[in-house]
Order: structure tokens, then C-alpha cells, then sequence
């Protein structure tokens, strides 16, 4: 998985960018204009909503996000070290 990280990382944020419609920000942005991405309402919005579950406990926002970036890897995608490594990009 190592090996595949940099790939990984870039897949992840571009489904959450497509899933969540939220603004892209660009990877060598500065921290200031980083500050003000994270405190845009619509991002708040969709950083909170990630953890919300549906009717049957699932948590639909970071499994649609998960599923697109890794959609080869659907049988294993949703193992605990997955999404924990995921979440590093999310986060």
C-alpha cells in the first residue's frame, strides 16, 4: 500500500472534491489560503456531514469516496486500515 500512497492521496481528493462539490484547493497553497478553504461554510458543511450515518449505520459520504478513489479494491475497501489511511487525506 506504501508504494501506492501518492496515488492514493490524489484519487481521494478528487472524489471528495466530486462527491462533495465542494471548491478545490490546490496541494502547494499556503497556509493562509488553506485557514480560509477550511472556514468556507461549505466546506465546515461537508467535513461534518463525512460522519453522519444512514438508516443502517453505514456512513455513505466517506464509502462513496472511498468506493471512487479505490473502485478496483471494492472487496477489501472498507477494512479498518483502509479507511484509516484514507482518513489521513480527508483529514
Amino acid at each position: 500500500m506504501r508504494h501506492r500512497r501518492g496515488t492514493i492521496s490524489k484519487d481521494v481528493k478528487a472524489a471528495l472534491f466530486k462527491i462533495c462539490k465542494i471548491p478545490e484547493i490546490k496541494i502547494n497553497a499556503g497556509s493562509k489560503m488553506i485557514a480560509e478553504w477550511k472556514k468556507k461554510h461549505q466546506v465546515i458543511e461537508v467535513y461534518s456531514s463525512l460522519w453522519e450515518p444512514d438508516d443502517n449505520n453505514g456512513l455513505i459520504t466517506i464509502n462513496d469516496i472511498i468506493m471512487k478513489a479505490m473502485p478496483k479494491e471494492k472487496e477489501s475497501c472498507l477494512t479498518p486500515s483502509i479507511i484509516t489511511l484514507l482518513l489521513q487525506f480527508v483529514v
